[in-house]
């Protein structure tokens, strides 16, 4: 990423969404040096990160907005594939009438034949489960899975955005919640995140996995050093 190119980026997500031009200037420049420091685009296309901004009512110098860069599925997959340790990535829904099993143990495995005919197009179809499956370069594969029921908890459980309200400033700020508004994307994510953190490592994906961690607990994450391809990550206090 050039600074050119971020700086297109930055700029048109705050055209977007216009509060971010509230936010502490210090979160809002941390959160790009962030986005840019992983080599993920915070906002357009390419869908890898979103610039969040975030009601703070324990911000130090008093309640404010500040800003948050919170990586989506699309930019631990690219960050994945880029380590060196990752040969391929299935990230996939189960729907309502798709044959599907697993098992754990001594021979674990996982089947998934989605359904085909009449009704498989169906947009309303139920999402059931969520699983993902990494192929290992060099041999090896780590697979988890999760019901539907799972995911969202997680969310209700640990993510700031689940109830805009509790995240509502005064004036005219009422955040959105991507949890209520598109929960598959926040469900995908939240698998792929249990099974990469089985897997093999780069400094930048270890690094971007803390950083959504920190934004899940409702915390201000700054990455501020970059020394010889390993971060150092600063999480504030919640």
């Amino acid at each position: 990423l050039t600074p050119e190119r971020m700086a297109m980026i930055a700029y048109t997500a705050m055209q977007k969404t216009p509060k971010l031009l509230e936010c502490s200037r210090e979160s809002l420049i941390g959160s790009i040096m962030t986005a840019a420091m992983l080599g993920l685009e915070p906002s357009g296309p390419l869908g890898h990160g979103a610039l969040i901004p975030y009601w703070n009512n324990r911000r130090r110098g008093g309640a404010g907005l500040e800003c948050q860069f919170q990586p989506m599925y699309q930019g631990l997959l690219e960050l994945a594939r880029r380590s060196g340790f990752v040969e391929s990535v299935q990230l996939r829904p189960v729907f309502k009438g798709d044959k599907y099993s697993y098992q754990f143990g001594l021979h674990p495995d996982i089947t998934h034949v989605p359904m085909e005919g009449e009704g498989a197009d169906a947009p309303d179809r139920e999402v059931t489960h969520v699983y993902c499956i990494i192929e290992l370069r060099g041999g090896g594969t780590q697979w988890d899975q999760m019901s539907w029921a799972q995911g969202m908890a997680h969310g209700k459980r640990y993510s700031p955005s689940w109830d805009p309200t509790l995240n509502a400033g005064k004036g005219d700020f009422k955040p959105g919640s991507v949890w209520k508004d598109n929960p598959l994307p926040m469900v995908l994510k939240t698998i792929l995140k249990v099974v990469l953190k089985l897997c093999p490592k780069s400094p930048e994906l270890a690094a971007s996995l803390l950083q959504d961690d920190g934004a899940d607990m409702g915390r201000t994450t700054t990455m501020h050093k970059f020394d010889e391809g390993v971060f150092d990550v600063d999480l504030g206090e919640p």
